[in-house]
């Protein structure tokens, strides 16, 4: 909880200096904010046994989420804040062991999993790919593509309560991945697809997206605001990584609200 508060509070920083100084050297500022929602399925092991998301009482959770890219001359950066997280709670018929403690059967027990995500990422678009598709329709298409790299930093937090027996396990993660990006505009429509992934050692982490962006109300100097719908797929593995071995998939669709400038 508290790298979730710090880091929240640097990117908040972070983007308000921007949001303050981007107008004098940026060439674009798109930023929004909405609401996903995540449905786990997978296992989480600490020191002991491999526990379900049904054995642990996860169900579908709705998080807020925020992103911003801003467009620069020579680079683009892309942040964004995921916050995920699940709560349950179950009885299972039989023991079980989570950080190397044991815990009783058939007695309530309470659960709690955190995966707060922050990314930084550096991307570059493809050279005259955008120009070139709106000039040949003669501006009604732009296609662009970015390939660029990310940096992920997973704050995770495990945690099981049965009775006076409490457990946990905290740990950070910063994860380098490829990143790759496409969008197709059609007047006020934005058809968008983002993969992030990187595979190591047996670990590897999947974040993949696709949006559609609808232009709402344009400016007359420049500029819009959108609303935007999709659906997000993450596919986790990791394999003792901080004595924390597991496997999770998180998927559902979200919606937002934003504004490019």
């Amino acid at each position: 909880m508290r790298s979730f508060r710090f880091f929240s509070g640097i990117f908040l920083c972070l983007g308000l200096v921007l949001w303050s100084v981007s107008p004098s050297w940026a060439l674009g500022l798109e930023v929004a904010a909405g609401i996903w929602s995540q449905d786990p399925n997978g296992f989480i092991s600490y020191k002991g046994d491999n526990l379900t998301s049904e054995d642990l009482g996860f169900s579908q959770k709705s998080k807020v989420y925020g992103r911003a890219k801003i467009d620069l001359p020579l680079i683009n950066l892309y942040l964004m804040v995921t916050p995920v997280k699940f709560e349950g709670s179950g009885t299972l018929n039989k023991t079980f062991t989570f950080g190397g403690r044991t815990f009783s059967a058939n007695i309530p027990f309470s659960s709690r999993l955190d995966l707060n995500q922050y990314d930084v990422g550096l991307y570059w678009g493809l050279p005259f790919l955008k120009a070139a598709t709106q000039t040949a329709t003669l501006g009604q298409i732009g296609f662009g593509m970015d390939l660029g790299l990310d940096v992920k930093i997973v704050d995770l937090e495990a945690r099981i309560t049965q009775g006076t027996l409490t457990e946990q396990k905290s740990i950070t993660i910063p994860i380098p991945m490829l990143y790759v990006g496409a969008g197709l505009e059609l007047w006020r429509l934005a058809f968008e697809a983002e993969g992030r992934g990187i595979s190591y050692d047996g670990s590897y982490f999947y974040d993949l997206l696709g949006r559609v962006k609808i232009k709402a109300l344009r400016f007359p100097l420049g500029g819009s605001v959108f609303v935007e719908g999709g659906y997000r797929y993450q596919k986790i593995k990791l394999s003792d990584i901080g004595d924390v071995t597991g496997s999770l998939e998180i998927g559902g669709p979200f919606v937002g609200i934003g504004g490019a400038f």
